[in-house]
């Protein structure tokens, strides 16, 4: 009987595919994170669109195009990729265990998004789109980062029932650039919030609104 290692090795196939997903998946913490400190730190992108909010929502879809096409290239891999059963005897055990994961991870990204909304997942607060309070419901109740584990568990549950080796090193691959991701956004909570920027956020809606104002009444 093969090796775990052996097995992940001649299961391995590095083809477009994989390149695409591996690609998809690094690239998409580091885009977050460098796309959001920028906004942050310079207000460019806010300046470009005119509107800090509209500059936001632009952001948050593309990130969700991105996860989009990543969650395809992910979904691609394992089903196209070897499959590999080291337990057959256990297959339904394994199903079982694969759904569970899929079910629990599904909910925690749903609840996340709950409790946050569009902007709070998809760092509008970088954009001055702040939170009004401190998220505590569950599930940051129990866990710090409920979106990144539950993304993990989607992708090892999926990973799970399509017997993929491939998958299961995507997933691995995932989470720790979710790991990094959390190294990089945990520093910035504080500054985000912080009396200095509140106070600036204050006073460019402040400003934002006043300019509104005479554009409606020149317009009138």
């Amino acid at each position: 009987m093969e090796s775990v290692q052996e097995i992940f090795i001649s299961n391995f196939n590095l083809n477009w595919e994989m390149m695409s997903a591996i690609s998809m998946i690094v690239l998409c913490p580091i885009t977050w994170n460098l796309v959001a400190r920028y906004e942050f730190y310079t207000k460019k992108l806010s300046n470009f669109v005119g509107d800090n909010r509209l500059a936001a929502d632009i952001f948050a879809h593309i990130l969700i195009e991105m996860g989009i096409f990543r969650n395809y290239m992910f979904m691609r891999v394992i089903r196209n990729h070897n499959k590999v059963d080291l337990f057959s005897d256990y297959s339904l055990y394994i199903e079982i265990i694969g759904y569970l994961i899929l079910v629990s991870g599904f909910h925690l990204n749903v609840f996340a998004y709950y409790r946050l909304g569009i902007h709070g997942i998809y760092y509008g607060d970088y954009f001055g789109v702040l939170c009004k309070e401190m998220v505590t419901a569950f599930p940051y109740n129990i866990l710090d980062n409920p979106l990144y584990v539950g993304s993990t568990m989607l992708f090892l549950g999926s990973s799970i029932l399509y017997r993929s080796p491939s998958g299961i090193l995507l997933t691995i691959l995932a989470w720790v650039m979710y790991k990094f991701a959390s190294f990089l956004e945990n520093p910035m909570t504080p500054l985000i919030y912080s009396t200095e920027n509140i106070e600036r956020v204050m006073n460019y809606n402040e400003e934002k609104n006043k300019r509104l104002k005479l554009q409606k009444s020149k317009e009138e």
